[in-house]
């Protein structure tokens, strides 16, 4: 639903008379809608800013279409690398929604740190039932970066 904008952000609900303001919950500065969900708000902005610096990329800087774009044409392949990276942007999306509605309905709070941590899990957790990446350099590299287990390497196949 997020890729193809059709997540039930306030600025609709508001617009179908569901919600009576559109103030965003995660920040309460803006209204919310959804590029300000994902990347304008200054909460998401952090959580993307720290997930992303752990794939050594930097999409926060992008808008919604133009990342979704970037994704599909740039993230190609199966390594770890891009399966990492794959999945920062999906579990971070999660997260930041998750959290969204937990303020909405729930009236529960977690801090930017708790919902970082979260979606790493979420990230590691999933990588770690794969084991059939190729050792390299790139793959190496984000091995250390998550703290991943070298089971996650086919077997044989460690630089």
């Amino acid at each position: 639903m997020a890729i193809y904008n059709r997540l039930s952000t306030l600025d609709g609900m508001v617009a179908f008379g569901v919600m009576d303001t559109s103030t965003f919950v995660l920040c309460e500065a803006d209204d919310e809608n959804h590029n300000h969900l994902f990347f304008e708000c200054s909460y998401s902005f952090r959580i993307w800013s720290t997930m992303t610096a752990k794939c050594n990329v930097n999409w926060h800087k992008l808008n919604w279409n133009h990342l979704v774009n970037w994704l599909a044409t740039q993230l190609t392949g199966s390594s770890l690398a891009v399966t990492i990276c794959k999945l920062v942007f999906t579990c971070s999306i999660y997260c930041i929604w998750l959290e969204r509605n937990c303020r909405i309905f729930q009236a529960t709070k977690s801090n930017e740190v708790a919902i970082i941590s979260r979606s790493k899990e979420l990230v590691r957790y999933r990588v770690m039932s794969i084991t059939n990446f190729k050792a390299d350099l790139t793959n190496n590299w984000f091995l250390k970066k998550w703290s991943l287990p070298a089971s996650v390497i086919k077997s044989g196949n460690y630089l």
